[in-house]
């Protein structure tokens, strides 16, 4: 850790969802739950093999205002 480390606040890593016409502030459920099992668990060598984990932290996320579940199963980031 440096002495620059030490005046990062937690807004310094959130990326401006704005900036990039490339990034999308939705998901359908279906390719959340594709990156969750091909890409998250395998990253860090969990032993998962049900969706609980993922809806749970869908819920904990929905819970904190950071997302919306809509009812067409996309989930939207509330970026504003």
């Amino acid at each position: 850790m440096t002495p620059d480390d030490a005046l990062m606040t937690p807004d310094d890593f959130k990326p401006n969802v704005l900036a990039s016409p490339q990034v999308r502030a939705y998901m359908p459920y279906a390719e959340a739950r594709r990156m969750y099992f091909d890409e998250f668990v395998p990253a860090l060598k969990l032993s998962v093999t049900g969706e609980n984990a993922l809806m749970e932290a869908i819920k904990l996320m929905s819970s904190l205002g950071e997302i919306v579940m809509g009812p067409s199963q996309v989930i939207y980031l509330d970026c504003f």
